[in-house]
């Protein structure tokens, strides 16, 4: 089982009131794998600091 900690990009991605934390290994950008979804950023992010003990740092693209 592939670690967040491991993946080489997090995404996030906000649809209908959610937040869905995606992750990405190696340069394959077709290769994304959707860990879960969240009600609040802040709870996603909470979860992202359990697993890899690191505040992540979100860039916003449009």
């Amino acid at each position: 089982m592939k670690k967040l900690e491991d993946a080489d990009r997090l995404y996030v991605m906000e649809f209908q009131g959610e937040w869905y934390l995606y992750t990405q290994f190696g340069d394959d950008k077709s290769d994304v794998d959707i860990v879960r979804s969240f009600k609040s950023l802040d709870g996603l992010a909470r979860y992202v600091k359990e697993e890899i003990g690191t505040w992540p740092q979100f860039e916003m693209v449009l």
